[in-house]
């Protein structure tokens, strides 16, 4: 976490950073993930952005590293730490309300990229469609 904007993780209130094998059933069902998807990282929480104030007494934001999927899409220690760093940075995002297209700009590559772009649980790649969803936002690819 030293490696990403210190503004944003000093930001970071009431939010636990877990790791975790691989998404759970509950997970794997709220998101619709098939098969032939990996879910690195997901965040579950209420974004800043929408907060009302009235959120006192509820569990702090979660947001779970995949361990299995990370290990799946990199193939040495300097490309499962960037990877890992990505994929953080990634849900940190979401806390601040960040959506994938803003998160694509800020990282320089557009939904024109030709590369994977950040989404929800859907397909990706350039004409990818973007999916919301309340229960969470988590960073997918798509299993080759």
């Amino acid at each position: 976490m030293d490696e990403l904007p210190q503004e944003y993780i000093r930001g970071l209130q009431n939010v636990a950073i877990v790791m975790a094998d691989e998404p759970d059933e509950v997970q794997r069902e709220k998101l619709k993930l098939r098969h032939d998807h990996l879910l690195l990282g997901l965040y579950e929480g209420v974004p800043r952005t929408i907060r009302t104030g009235a959120e006192s007494g509820i569990l702090p934001d979660k947001i779970t590293l995949f361990k299995y999927p990370l290990l799946a899409v990199t193939n040495n220690e300097t490309s499962l730490y960037e990877e890992i760093k990505r994929t953080l940075w990634h849900e940190i995002a979401h806390y601040y309300g960040l959506d994938h297209d803003r998160i694509d700009e800020l990282e320089g590559h557009g939904r024109d990229a030709a590369r994977l772009v950040w989404t929800d649980v859907g397909p990706v790649g350039p004409s990818a469609p973007h999916r919301r969803g309340a229960e969470g936002s988590g960073r997918a690819v798509r299993q080759r």
